[in-house]
């Protein structure tokens, strides 16, 4: 089954504000290297992924003083995607 995959990646500063939103961005890869991108808060695009079917398959997080990088992988079977699209 072929698969369409993208990447969640958030960098989270450490923060005592309790309305401060977390800004994502969200990359979709596909073959010919021309890959599509979107930035909004990371709720957003989670709610998004979540809402449309694609599956978590991978998670990192990387830490240093002061930000917090998490990457997340999903995927989605290209059929389902293909109805995203054409939407």
């Amino acid at each position: 089954m072929k698969r369409k995959y993208c990447e969640l990646h958030v960098s989270r500063k450490a923060t005592s504000d309790p309305n401060f939103s977390e800004m994502g961005s969200l990359v979709v890869y596909n073959p010919d290297g021309k890959h599509l991108g979107v930035e909004n808060s990371y709720s957003v695009l989670l709610a998004t992924l979540g809402e449309e079917g694609w599956e978590l398959v991978s998670f990192s997080e990387t830490q240093d003083v002061i930000n917090t990088s998490l990457r997340y992988i999903f995927r989605l079977p290209m059929e389902e995607y293909n109805k995203l699209i054409t939407k």
